[in-house]
């Protein structure tokens, strides 16, 4: 076991997943950002109003960042016969396994985080 932690390559591939998984985060959550702004300008042109138009300019091209801050500065209210530990972590654990999806998936040629050979039977058990 010495032997194999000595040898550099094990950091390597370390160092190289947590590239793939950190850009495969980003671009989830950039498309998720994206996509909250496309609906609601969509929704806005259907129903014939402006939308939104108060924040980062014309377009409104910060509103999802002002979502989101608006979303962290919001008061936590948890009721009096749930288990707080467990009410509290319940969001991180559903984020965590939605985006652990992504880890099996291959988006093109190398571009996969984990290398698995059961990868179905990794996002049926994750989803």
């Amino acid at each position: 076991m010495i032997k194999h932690l000595s040898s550099p390559e094990w950091l390597a591939y370390t160092i190289a997943a947590l590239v793939h998984c950190g850009l495969l985060l980003a671009i989830a959550l950039c498309s998720a950002a994206v996509g909250e702004w496309l609906e609601r300008k969509v929704s806005a042109r259907i129903q014939d109003r402006l939308g939104i138009v108060r924040v980062g300019g014309r377009f409104g091209w910060l509103q999802p960042v002002a979502d989101g801050i608006k979303l962290l500065c919001k008061e936590d209210i948890v009721p009096k016969a749930a288990d707080r530990p467990l009410f509290k972590i319940a969001p991180y654990i559903n984020f965590c396994a939605v985006y652990c999806a992504y880890l099996a998936l291959p988006f093109a040629d190398g571009w996969v985080a984990l290398d698995l050979n059961a990868g179905a039977f990794f996002l049926l058990a994750v989803l």
